[in-house]
């Protein structure tokens, strides 16, 4: 069991076209910010109780790129790391190292997904997501610090990206 957050609504600005949850009407149209959500966690966090594990985000990534103006993300990180939640982030996106010194206080995991390291096949699939380079390159700071850190490999899509080689090159890119 676990708690979910998704800090916004509508459409993901990544854009991934192999994204699922544009199927559920929450998560169609315009991106919409939850502006007050942070507030209503704090309140609500305060008094809960068992502590389960909150994601971020189980629809939309938590780190799209309006978070660098919003900061809906950070301002409920902090709010439930704040209140002993233990928190795993699930993104495609290095804006999380923004959040460090949050991350750093709180029983966190960071879950960065690497779909492909072609920066082609990447474009592609995930316009609005940094490229993997940038996704590695976050992997490595973040697991310097300290926090726990995994790398998703999906969708593995057949044709796609699912060479034996390609997987295996990529394996070996996320361990090391």
């Amino acid at each position: 069991p676990k708690y979910n957050v998704n800090p916004y609504l509508g459409r993901c600005s990544h854009g991934c076209l192999y994204c699922y949850a544009v199927k559920f009407p929450s998560f169609q149209g315009p991106l919409r910010p939850r502006f007050k959500l942070a507030e209503n966690i704090r309140r609500i966090a305060s008094n809960t109780t068992p502590k389960l594990p909150v994601m971020f985000s189980d629809t939309t990534d938590p780190y799209q790129p309006a978070e660098a103006k919003y900061m809906i993300t950070r301002r409920c990180l902090e709010a439930l790391i704040d209140s002993g939640f233990p928190i795993l982030i699930v993104t495609k996106s290095d804006l999380v190292v923004r959040d460090l010194d949050l991350l750093t206080r709180g029983k966190v995991v960071v879950s960065i997904t690497v779909t492909s390291l072609d920066e082609g096949f990447s474009r592609l699939m995930e316009p609005g997501a940094p490229l993997p380079f940038r996704r590695l390159k976050a992997l490595r700071r973040i697991a310097s610090e300290g926090v726990l850190t995994t790398a998703r490999i999906d969708p593995i899509i057949p044709g796609l990206n699912d060479k034996p080689e390609d997987l295996e090159h990529l394996v070996r890119k996320l361990r090391d």
